[in-house]
């Protein structure tokens, strides 16, 4: 094979740039983790937007899988400090996701009240609302 061909040069150049790190928007990945995990946590839960929910897996798939494991385990160790599973397990809900100021906003919401997680601009922190009827 006649390496200095100029056509074999060009695809070799096409191939060092194909490669690389997949960027991704951290705080979509973070909301759908928090989706998923606490959504399973419930009953039955069903979410609003379908378009929204394939957005933010997308985001999630494009992370790392070290990232993705280090997020999920984060979130399981959450979820068991403060027993969310104990506490909404026999219950059904409704997930609302949007944006607010910035922030992710994910919300399971029941007939006896709503969870609702902010999601910051990193992804890296978010934080709880409980409100009860």
């Amino acid at each position: 094979m006649n390496t200095n061909h100029k056509f074999y040069k060009k695809m070799d150049v096409i191939h060092c740039f194909n490669r690389g790190r997949k960027k991704y928007d951290p705080q979509a990945a973070m909301a759908y983790i928090i989706y998923m995990m606490v959504g399973s946590a419930y009953n039955r839960s069903r979410i609003c937007s379908t378009i929204v929910e394939e957005r933010l897996r997308f985001e999630y798939m494009k992370m790392p899988l070290a990232e993705q494991y280090e997020a999920e385990e984060h979130v399981i160790s959450w979820m068991n400090q403060m027993k969310i599973t104990e506490t909404v397990g026999d219950l059904r809900c409704i997930v609302y996701m949007c944006v607010d100021e910035n922030d992710y906003l994910v919300t399971f919401e029941t007939f006896f009240g709503k969870l609702e997680f902010r999601i910051d601009r990193s992804g890296a922190a978010f934080q709880l609302r409980v409100d009860r009827k």
